[in-house]
């Protein structure tokens, strides 16, 4: 995934073409010094971790935190698939560092290395 908070949906033709259908940006990247090389790890937030697609929606788990902060995620975001539009924000009663949804589209599983267990969420 990415260190910063940038999402986006493309989509490949059978011959290899890709199309930007749309994209987020939550937080655009600080440089130290104005430089394009050192991200300011005060300043930064973390962006996407882990993301799925079930039906029509794209939930991407966000973190938000800066990079200093150490924290790991307590937010899904949830896109509708085709527009790009938010159509959710899930907070977690515990951080996650990755996720899966039942195929029924009900139930979201999160795990943590910290916690070495697997907290299930009905939405």
């Amino acid at each position: 995934m990415t260190e910063t908070g940038y999402i986006t949906y493309l989509s490949v033709s059978d011959s290899g073409e890709v199309t930007t259908l749309w994209e987020h940006f939550l937080s655009e990247p600080i440089f130290l010094d104005g430089s394009r090389e050192r991200f300011d790890d005060d300043k930064n937030r973390r962006g996407f971790y882990d993301v799925k697609i079930m039906g029509d929606y794209v939930y991407a788990l966000y973190n938000g935190f800066t990079y200093d902060d150490g924290r790991s995620s307590t937010t899904i975001l949830v896109f509708e698939r085709q527009s790009g539009a938010p159509v959710r924000k899930i907070l977690l009663e515990e951080p996650c560092g990755r996720f899966a949804i039942s195929p029924d589209g009900k139930t979201i599983y999160t795990t943590n290395g910290e916690y070495n267990r697997v907290v299930k969420y009905e939405i």
